[in-house]
């Protein structure tokens, strides 16, 4: 019996997520796939993130996957093996593309720039929605640069609801260039962290960038319309999830690190709401 490594641990499914992927709003025969996706991409960015395990391993550990992933036909990988029966519908490159960034975030985690952070979205976010829309057999090219827009947005909102977190484990997501040319840095960004709250310029930044991911959220949104009935609810479902996130945010005047903006019950009424914009 295949056993994953044991450096490692299979994803929890109580894990916290904003915008899962594979509710019941989808098909039923669809969702052992999305199941199957899911739980390799959760366990790759597990495997790159969660612990106290030394990098060679971590990056063995995703190079074992990579391995799995260009032999198919072999039963070597307990995360790959469930994602064999649905090759035919996912394009490999883009669960490459997924180690890709993972693979950056144990090595550097740190943006340089706006090219980079672009770079890192199209690894890290953008091929969840294209492998999705693989399998519903909806991949056309105009639907595909939606889809980009819309997880490239759902990317950034994670990355500032993550801010302190990120930080305090030398994760640097906002851009440095932007950064100063906002004359911020992240030695102050640590600082504020440490202090429980954002100052007023860095609260301005956030703004922008939360502006920015709106967006792009707003540049996708075509994509709803554009898919058939559960896909499209579901679609739904997750871009009202980030406008809550993102409104949230704004409530908050715009520091994650007074409330991270994690989803609860009780915004059950507004989730409805931007579900029905």
């Amino acid at each position: 019996m295949q056993r994953v490594n044991p450096h490692f641990q299979l994803p929890d499914p109580r894990h916290y997520e904003n915008f899962p992927v594979g509710s019941w709003l989808l098909p039923r025969n669809l969702r052992p796939a999305m199941a199957a996706l899911y739980q390799f991409a959760r366990y790759a960015d597990d495997v790159a993130d969660e612990g106290e395990i030394p990098n060679h391993l971590r990056l063995a550990e995703l190079d074992a996957l990579r391995c799995a992933l260009l032999n198919l036909q072999a039963d070597i990988h307990p995360i790959v093996s469930p994602l064999r029966q649905w090759s035919a519908r996912f394009r490999r490159e883009d669960l490459l593309a997924l180690l890709e960034a993972f693979e950056f975030d144990v090595v550097s985690g740190q943006m340089t720039d706006e090219a980079q952070l672009e770079w890192y979205c199209q690894r890290s976010a953008n091929p969840v929605g294209r492998l999705v829309l693989q399998l519903f057999a909806q991949a056309h090219p105009s639907r595909l640069a939606w889809s980009d827009a819309i997880c490239t947005a759902l990317q950034q909102i994670n990355f500032l609801q993550d801010l302190g977190k990120d930080l305090r484990r030398a994760r640097h997501y906002m851009p440095y260039a932007t950064l100063s040319h906002h004359q911020l840095d992240t030695a102050g960004l640590l600082r504020s962290v440490e202090q429980g709250a954002l100052n007023p310029e860095q609260r301005k930044f956030i703004a922008s960038r939360a502006a920015k991911a709106q967006q792009l959220l707003d540049s996708g949104r075509p994509l709803i319309g554009s898919v058939p009935g559960r896909l499209s609810l579901e679609l739904r479902a997750i871009v009202a999830g980030a406008q809550t996130v993102l409104d949230r945010l704004a409530a908050s005047g715009f520091d994650p690190l007074l409330d991270n903006c994690r989803l609860r019950r009780r915004d059950a009424p507004r989730l409805l709401w931007n579900m029905m914009r």
